[in-house]
């Protein structure tokens, strides 16, 4: 069972926070709330059609000259860029990503702004250079300023890298943002996420504000209104720890406070149940049955809003439900085995042992009807009547649900044995490394009594089922260390599991790529938490094999990732469809290259402070069924421009992108990203567009055609190619603009049973032939399948027969059990 989970953003007026916020709202001192009297009509709760949520103030198209009130700069906002501004990113994306815009009330701005003091090294005229790097981020001292150093580079007679040392100080800070302003050199604010400061700093921040501080001669009305003020700062800001510890000093100060103390408290309990409530929900979905078990068991129910206690008494009763049939399932099955005679009672052992060892939440409705027959059998047994089934028959129905699906469960005694012999052969199969003549002779044997067309039913059913090939023997949730190889072509990546994994359940995997300079362990540090509670295999690959960041022109930089993949095939059960991956810094530069070239391996991409050049610019196009989440900071410079022309060309073509950009930040790490990232990624998984890669546009500004200039970006989908003309690739980055690219693009019109093929610099390319998720075939293999090369080329006209032999040996080399071909049409050398 999957439960949708409300999205956490950290804006204090989404759904998630309305009911315990809105009571915080009509409790809240009027200077606190002074801006609920303007004007809201720009403000709005967006929903994308990927589910995302974002709320702000609702930009559409047009070009619009303003001056941002949070920084207090000028900025100029696109033409045809739809966009959301929540106070410190503006977030940019196509409109035909929305699915609904609602009006809605701006939230409460507790705006507490620190004064600014004497800066006699801050000058006024200076210009901020960009940041390209940030290097050292300091703690806040007593004066609420910390240094900050990162590279920039100064662009003279000769480009030069230099380090910069700068000092921020606390300028303004809301529940929802903090803008620091430099202290000295060049003016310069920037603008971060609140939840990016630690309680103590902006306890101390406040602390030291005089609107939050005591006056002598103050009335005890004024005293309580500012301690008022500052708890439910901290109950927007999300921090109910600080809030709940105010309160309580206000109610021991103040006895006669008590019906406004428990008023905020029993808000906050609110807002706290919703929260752990959703919490709940996403250790679900990641597969943390225990551990959300023991969550339930323990969640306090008092104050608790109705809507969340009644879906929580609901899990709650699922949860038991599932305990209870498990048991019951086993104790059915361990009934029936006695009963069965050979041929079938060896091999239905083995099965329900399988079945009882791997059953979890997630596979038990595999064997709902045969739980209902099963009880079904006992009654008829305990009222004296021969049951409907034999007990062979009811186990066929454990052990068909259980490979195809509870929908496919048949009362076949013949077909699930069959059918496990399938499954027994396919591991045999897969985890032979004999070679490929070895496999041949399993293979041979298994198809002795079967035909094509049977086997490749039978064995594309359950191969999504399967255990790894090659499994860990230890599962553990600390971060491992994998090589692959020997010498300069090595690979070497470390791993986290998620908590409980298990090799019965499938996987998202999240591949984190550092930046520059960094180690694979720093990028798992940061992911590790995030990860853990929403059931992502953890991966970060030491891709870095000499000092001076990502080069575009080294192939072992793609093959890192590549052979990192294919091996965590081989190790655990990763869903293929749901393979994500991540950069900064330069390890984004990395991230966009790499997606962009092998578009047909990622569910998503996400970076943050990337600079794309050169093959990530020029492959745009190949975005087209890759969703992007790219987090900047204004003050990137170049990259930040070079970042502003990829948009124009993806939000241009409508393809789902978001842009999310800091205000006033440079290439940095935005913590305050990593939850929103994961709910982003939450819906999304790789596209297979069955009927159509791309569309001919036959140059440079038409069309979708898939470009490549180096010969390992050779696969789309279900084209590939094995040979670019050598005029089409490029030998080095500074030959770039030089270079006309390869180019590819194929539609299917399943009504003529005719594959359309357009394609430029190329002497060699492959249609692969398979099906979709849902049992739909490409093309009709009973019929003969017409290629369209293009004039003067005439059409090829060819009978395709599927093959379990190619399924399984295309299988064995790439261990992608989600996307399946079992034919191919090769057309040219």
């Amino acid at each position: 069972m999957h439960i949708q989970p409300r999205l956490r953003s950290p804006l204090v007026f989404l759904p998630i926070l309305a009911v315990g916020l809105a009571a915080i709202a009509l409790l809240a001192d009027p200077q606190a709330a002074h801006s609920q009297n303007k004007a809201n009509d720009h403000y709005g709760l967006v929903i994308l059609n990927d589910g995302y949520v974002l709320s702000g103030k609702v930009m559409r198209e047009g070009t619009v000259n303003d001056t941002d009130p949070v920084t207090g700069t000028p900025f100029s906002y696109p033409k045809g860029f739809f966009l959301v501004d929540d106070g410190p990113r503006r977030m940019y994306f196509s409109q035909k990503q929305v699915r609904v815009v609602t009006k809605m009330d701006p939230p409460i701005d507790d705006r507490v702004d620190f004064p600014i003091k004497a800066l006699t090294d801050l000058r006024l005229g200076a210009k901020m250079p960009p940041i390209e790097g940030v290097l050292d981020v300091g703690i806040f001292n007593g004066n609420l300023e910390r240094s900050f150093k990162f590279r920039t580079t100064v662009h003279d007679k000769v480009d030069m890298v230099t380090f910069v040392d700068i000092k921020q100080r606390i300028g303004t800070m809301t529940p929802y943002f903090v803008r620091l302003d430099s202290a000295t050199k060049a003016p310069w604010p920037s603008v971060y996420l609140t939840r990016e400061f630690t309680p103590e700093t902006l306890t101390m921040a406040l602390d030291s504000h005089k609107d939050f501080q005591e006056q002598p001669g103050m009335t005890p009305a004024a005293l309580v209104a500012r301690r008022f003020r500052y708890a439910d700062f901290f109950t927007r800001a999300g921090y109910y720890d600080v809030a709940e510890k105010e309160l309580k000093h206000i109610l021991e100060t103040y006895p006669d406070q008590k019906e406004r103390v428990v008023e905020r408290q029993t808000a906050i309990a609110r807002l706290k149940a919703r929260e752990g409530f959703e919490e709940i929900k996403r250790l679900h979905n990641g597969g943390q049955i225990a551990l959300v078990r023991s969550r339930l068991e323990k969640f306090p129910v008092e104050k608790v809003p109705e809507d969340t206690l009644a879906a929580l008494r609901e899990l709650k009763t699922e949860y038991e439900g599932v305990q209870e049939r498990s048991k019951q399932v086993v104790g059915y099955m361990s009934n029936l085995l006695p009963q069965i005679d050979d041929p079938y009672r060896s091999l239905f052992t083995e099965a329900s042992k399988t079945i009882a060892e791997d059953m979890n939440f997630d596979s038990l409705p595999r064997l709902e009807t045969f739980l209902s027959q099963a009880k079904q059998a006992e009654r008829q047994t305990k009222a004296g009547k021969a049951p409907d089934m034999k007990p062979a028959e009811l186990m066929s129905l454990a052990i068909t649900g259980w490979l195809l699906g509870n929908g496919a469960a048949e009362a076949n005694a013949p077909m699930a044995s069959r059918l496990w012999k399938t499954r027994q052969f396919l591991i045999d199969y897969l985890r032979n490394k004999d070679g490929a003549a070895e496999r041949k002779k399993l293979l041979n044997q298994y198809m002795s009594e079967r035909s094509d067309s049977l086997a490749i039913d039978d064995i594309t059913r359950i191969i999504p089922t399967l255990p790894p090939v090659d499994p860990v023997a230890e599962i553990t949730t600390k971060t491992t260390e994998t090589t692959l190889g020997q010498g300069a072509r090595s690979v070497t990546y470390q791993v986290k599991l998620p908590p409980e994994y298990r090799h019965s359940r499938l996987y998202p995997v999240l591949i984190v790529l550092h930046k520059e300079g960094e180690k694979s362990a720093d990028m798992i540090a940061k992911w590790a938490d995030q990860a853990a509670e929403n059931g992502y295999i953890l991966v970060a690959p030491e891709w870095e094999r000499t000092p001076g960041g990502y080069t575009y022109d080294d192939h072992n930089e793609h093959e890192t990732v590549l052979k990192t993949i294919r091996d965590l095939r081989q190790r655990f059960q990763v869903d293929s469809d749901r393979i994500f991956l991540f950069g900064q810094g330069h390890g984004a530069n990395m991230a966009h290259d790499v997606g962009l070239s092998h578009p047909d391996l990622f569910a998503a991409v996400s970076s943050m402070g990337v600079d794309p050049q050169y093959q990530a610019m020029h492959y745009w196009r190949s975005g087209q069924y890759v969703p992007f989440y790219v987090v900047t900071g204004t003050n990137s410079g170049k990259s930040e421009e070079r970042v502003h022309e990829l948009f124009e060309h993806w939000i241009g073509n409508q393809y789902p992108m978001l842009w999310v950009d800091y205000k006033g930040r440079g290439s940095d790490w935005f913590a305050g990203e990593v939850p929103n990232v994961f709910d982003w990624m939450r819906t999304k998984r790789r596209a297979f567009p069955i009927h159509q890669v791309g569309t001919d546009g036959m140059g440079e500004k038409f069309g979708r055609e898939y470009f490549t200039v180096r010969p390992t970006d050779n696969s789309f989908y279900w084209l590939t190619t094995d040979h670019i003309e050598p005029t089409r690739l490029i030998p080095s980055m500074k030959q770039w603009r030089y270079l006309e690219a390869a180019r590819m693009t194929a539609k299917i019109d399943s009504t003529k049973n005719e594959i359309k093929v357009s394609e430029q610099g190329l002497k060699q390319l492959t249609i692969w032939l398979g099906r979709n998720a849902k049992g739909e075939n490409m093309v009709d293999f009973d019929k003969p399948v017409t290629v369209q090369l293009g004039l003067p080329n005439p059409p090829l006209v060819k009978k395709v027969t599927p093959s379990a032999a190619f399924l399984l040996e295309d299988l064995f080399q790439r261990g992608d059990r989600q996307r399946l071909f079992f034919a191919k049409i090769e057309i040219g050398q």
